[in-house]
């Protein structure tokens, strides 16, 4: 009985381990779901606007190496269309946007000059 005992829990533990690096592996963020224009700070911006390319270009440059977070960020520097969103923060950028999963969010740690807050609010 306590060999029946020792390997459903070893099991367990196998499985909830193999479960969470899954999980929380490094990913790529799809790009190509990056939409024509964002609202951001109250306006609709698209390709040409300084604050579109600059964010699209960040997204670009850094697409590998994202982790799914299920924390909630307090919103900062928001662009938001109705199947992407993106989050700037201090040094850390979150991304969300529509799948046939749902909206799956990813976070990762990256050195940016976009601001931290809409200038109108600061």
């Amino acid at each position: 009985m306590l060999k029946i005992l020792t390997y459903l829990v070893l099991t367990l533990t196998v499985c909830f381990l193999l479960a969470y690096l899954y999980i929380f592996r490094d990913q790529d963020i799809r790009v190509d779901f990056i939409p024509p224009q964002f609202r951001f700070c109250g306006e609709v911006i698209s390709k040409g606007n300084a604050n579109y390319d600059n964010v699209v270009t960040l997204l670009k440059e850094n697409k590998s190496g994202w982790e799914t977070s299920f924390v909630s960020f307090v919103p900062s520097q928001v662009y938001d269309s109705p199947g992407f969103r993106v989050n700037i923060l201090e040094n850390t950028v979150v991304v969300s946007y529509k799948t046939d999963d749902g909206y799956p969010q990813y976070v990762k740690n990256i050195r940016h000059d976009l601001g931290e807050v809409c200038a109108k609010h600061s």
